[in-house]
């Protein structure tokens, strides 16, 4: 019993250590294999925590301050949905070891930098933004000379939802029955979703034994003899 045990204690420890060095080298090659997201959305705040209203976003190399891609303007509650332009393969990789650079322009020409974390796999939501310095909004003729820069409005723009039928949500079932398990998306935009369903199968906290049953006795069933009187 004492050495089965001992077994089992050994093997999931091994078992964790290889795991431990499988997500080591997940790590490391990150950079390598994922895509940026499509689009990033958030909230712009002033540093008195008021609301960056009609503030100019624009993607930006980390740490340079130089834009890429066109920019969007925040609504009036600070609000903006930016789609993330085409980059080379080099500014991808600078961006996801790096993080998102973010240049934010108003009135008079102030420009303000941030650098956020890029978003996990499958989410956009970078949260509320506070920027270093306050900006003040930008004029309204500058606001409507950027919209009609941008060719299809309603895709960067917060000011409502995205024309077109919504999907459908995911639906997963395994099993049959009784034994049935049924995966379902949530509605709600998570900001850190798992698009798929995870059991960990090893290390198992006990291993495979063989266990040995022995037959019974046939010399029980058979007839006893009737005593004569």
């Amino acid at each position: 019993m004492i050495e089965t045990k001992i077994a089992d204690v050994t093997h999931f420890r091994v078992g964790l250590g290889e795991l431990r060095q499988h997500a080591k080298v997940a790590l490391d090659l990150a950079a390598e294999v994922r895509l940026l997201p499509k689009q990033v959305r958030g909230i712009v705040l002033n540093p008195e925590r008021t609301a960056a209203e009609r503030v100019s976003v624009q993607l930006a190399l980390p740490g340079s301050g130089s834009a890429l891609g066109r920019g969007v303007v925040t609504d009036g509650l600070g609000v903006f949905t930016l789609p993330l332009p085409a980059v080379s393969e080099a500014q991808r990789r600078t961006l996801l070891e790096g993080g998102l650079g973010l240049r934010f322009g108003g009135r008079g020409a102030a420009v303000q930098l941030l650098t956020v974390p890029v978003p996990p796999t499958g989410a956009q939501a970078l949260g509320e933004l506070v920027l270093p310095g306050a900006l003040e909004p930008l004029p309204q003729s500058v606001v409507g000379a950027l919209i009609d820069l941008i060719e299809d409005l309603p895709a960067v723009t917060s000011g409502g939802p995205l024309e077109g039928p919504t999907p459908p949500p995911v639906k997963l079932t395994l099993g049959q029955d009784a034994c049935g398990i049924t995966f379902e998306q949530d509605a709600v935009l998570n900001r850190f979703p798992f698009k798929l369903p995870v059991r960990l199968i090893e290390p198992r906290t006990t291993t495979v034994n063989r266990v040995f049953v022995p037959r019974r006795c046939c010399a029980s069933s058979a007839p006893r003899p009737r005593s004569r009187v």
